[in-house]
């Protein structure tokens, strides 16, 4: 069963002049209206509105391009349980054109097979920061070799991102949209 939300979408009534007015600040910010992680994170006004710009870097302009960010989002979303994370992302992946035994086998939290060089280097950095909390010294020079000091920093904040709002979502429970569904863990 299905536990519920514990912080579901604020009702305009509800909502005090801070949260109303970040409300419209968000919607300049991301072109819609408070979805998703920033549901719970409306609770927190200026938080809320300091983290949406750095979603929308991480989704759109991050040196290694959104496919290769959507192997780590997505690996966090299992690592988390997160289904809105997932549900959200699994689509983006698929239109950044991420190959449909990807997102499954990262759905299913197992390595991918058959992945461009670039994907598997993205997927054990990701793998080996889970595990270990860092990069070895030839992970680190593998991914800085391919995509410079900025990759290594950008791919390290990007898991610190979606990790932090997988967290806020799964404390707040917040209810996964219509979309691809995470399955359970084996």
């Amino acid at each position: 069963m299905t536990k519920p939300d514990r912080m579901p979408p604020l009702a305009e009534a509800d909502r005090t002049q801070a949260q109303r007015d970040a409300a419209e600040v968000f919607k300049t910010i991301r072109d819609q209206p408070v979805f998703g992680p920033f549901v719970p994170l409306h609770r927190s006004p200026d938080l809320m509105l300091r983290l949406a710009p750095v979603g929308d870097f991480m989704r759109k302009e991050l040196c290694f391009g959104v496919r290769l960010a959507e192997i780590a989002i997505l690996f966090t979303a299992r690592r988390y349980d997160q289904p809105v994370e997932y549900a959200i992302h699994a689509e983006i992946a698929a239109k950044a054109g991420l190959p449909v035994h990807v997102i499954a086998a990262l759905a299913e939290d197992r390595q991918p097979p058959d992945m461009t060089e670039d994907e598997a280097l993205i997927w054990s950095c990701v793998a080996e920061i889970d595990r270990s909390r860092r990069l070895s010294d030839a992970s680190y020079a593998a991914l800085s070799n391919r995509f410079g000091e900025q990759g290594v920093v950008e791919l390290a904040a990007l898991m610190g991102y979606y990790q932090l709002l997988a967290t806020v979502m799964n404390c707040a429970r917040t209810a996964a949209p219509p979309g691809p569904a995470l399955p359970p863990v084996r």
